[in-house]
C-alpha cells in the first residue's frame, strides 16, 4: 500500500500586530458595558412604551363598546316608553269613544291620562296649584347622547395630550443624556506658577494689613496714655 500524501500547509509570510486595537479591547470593558446597558434601557422603554400604548387602545375600545351598549339601553327604553305612551293613547280614544265616566271638563281632550290637567291644594294658610305635563323622552335621549359622546371626546383629547407630553419628556431625557461631559485637564506649569504667585502675593498683602492693624493700635494705645497724663 502506498503511503499517503502529505497536505501541504499554507505558509504564513508575515503576521502583523496591530497595538491600537489591543489597546482599544483593553481599555474598552466599561464603554461596551456602558453600551450594552443603554441599550438594554432603551428596549425596555419602548417595549414599556408598546405596552402602555395597547393598554390604551384597549381602554378606549371597551369604553366605546361601553358608550354604544349605554347608547342602545337608552334607545330601547325610550322605545318601551313611546310602545307604553301608544297604549295609553289607544286606551283613552276607547274611553272617549265609550262616553263613560267623565270628571271634570276637557279631560277627554287630554293625550295621556292626567297630562294638561290644573289640580288645586288649599291647606288652612298655604295655596297651591299643579299642573301635569308630558315627559319628553326624545329629548331627553338626545341629551345624554350629546353628554356622552362629548365625555368620550375629552377623553380622547386628554389621552391625547398625555401621550405628546411623554414623547417631549423622552426627548428631553435622550437629549439631556446625550450632553458632552467637560473633560478633565491638568494645568500647565505657566498656570501653576501665575498661581503660586498670585497665593504669596494674597499671603502677603494680609501680613501687611495684619502688621498695619497692630502699628496703629500701638500708636493709638501710646498717645492715648500719653494725653491722660
Amino acid at each position: 500500500m502506498a503511503p499517503l500524501a502529505k497536505r501541504k500547509r499554507p505558509v504564513v509570510e508575515e503576521i502583523s500586530f496591530d497595538a491600537g486595537q489591543r489597546r482599544e479591547y483593553l481599555t474598552g470593558f466599561r464603554k461596551r458595558k456602558l453600551a450594552r446597558a443603554e441599550k438594554a434601557r432603551e428596549e425596555a422603554e419602548k417595549a414599556a412604551r408598546t405596552e402602555r400604548l395597547k393598554d390604551r387602545r384597549k381602554l378606549r375600545e371597551s369604553r366605546k363598546q361601553e358608550l354604544s351598549a349605554h347608547v342602545t339601553a337608552i334607545q330601547e327604553s325610550s322605545r318601551k316608553a313611546a310602545l307604553e305612551a301608544g297604549g295609553i293613547e289607544n286606551s283613552s280614544s276607547d274611553e272617549a269613544e265609550w262616553g263613560g265616566i267623565n270628571d271634570g271638563e276637557g279631560w277627554g281632550d287630554c293625550s295621556v291620562h292626567g297630562v294638561g290637567r290644573e289640580d288645586e291644594y288649599v291647606d288652612e294658610e298655604k295655596y297651591t296649584t299643579v299642573t301635569v305635563e308630558a315627559m319628553d323622552l326624545g329629548k331627553e335621549e338626545s341629551e345624554d347622547e350629546e353628554v356622552a359622546v362629548e365625555r368620550m371626546r375629552k377623553r380622547e383629547e386628554r389621552e391625547k395630550e398625555e401621550e405628546r407630553l411623554m414623547k417631549r419628556k423622552e426627548a428631553r431625557h435622550k437629549n439631556g443624556s446625550k450632553g458632552k461631559k467637560k473633560k478633565f485637564r491638568y494645568l500647565t506649569k505657566s498656570e501653576r506658577r501665575q498661581d503660586r504667585a498670585k497665593v504669596k502675593m494674597g499671603k502677603a498683602r494680609r501680613r501687611g494689613e495684619r502688621e498695619g492693624d497692630k502699628e496703629g493700635r500701638r500708636k493709638g494705645g501710646g498717645s492715648g496714655k500719653g494725653r491722660k497724663k
